[in-house]
């Protein structure tokens, strides 16, 4: 658990971004590669060497032959960012007391919109993007929530 360090923050994007060429080119599911909690665990650890992969196989991480070294070159790229170009990541948003309060009555209003336009709530707005909405920042953070 617990918040990711820059240098880790900086191997998990780099992973991510190594997963979606992958599952673009395979045109399969991302779950079918690489889970989230096996990526942020493998930005954790920064493996190495192949072995340090093995405890992966079966924890939402399913690579085989080259995919592994791939893995390792992913990691080994991103350990070479200097530190002074590593970026802070984002923080999870939180309301305070008051905002909470407005916030249930926002989402009842959107729910009331999503159900009278029969769209599931979450194609609509997520809980960050809600907190923005209600804060009036969301055209400011809007490229962030991408």
């Amino acid at each position: 658990g617990g918040r990711v360090k820059p240098r880790e923050y900086e191997v998990l994007k780099q992973l991510c971004q190594w997963r979606e060429e992958r599952i673009r080119k395979s045109n399969i599911p991302r779950r079918w590669l690489a889970e989230d909690r096996a990526l942020v665990q493998l930005a954790r650890t920064q493996p190495s060497k192949p072995e340090d992969l093995e405890a992966f196989h079966g924890a939402g991480l399913k690579v085989k032959g080259n995919g592994a070294a791939s893995i390792l070159r992913v990691v080994e790229r991103a350990l070479a960012v200097p530190d002074e170009e590593l970026e802070d990541p984002p923080r999870k948003l939180e309301p305070s007391p008051r905002e909470s309060a407005a916030l249930t009555v926002l989402k009842c209003f959107l729910n009331f919109l999503a159900q009278e336009n029969e769209i599931p709530l979450r194609y609509l707005v997520d809980n960050d993007t809600t907190l923005l909405l209600l804060r009036g920042e969301y055209l400011r953070h809007r490229g962030r929530l991408a």
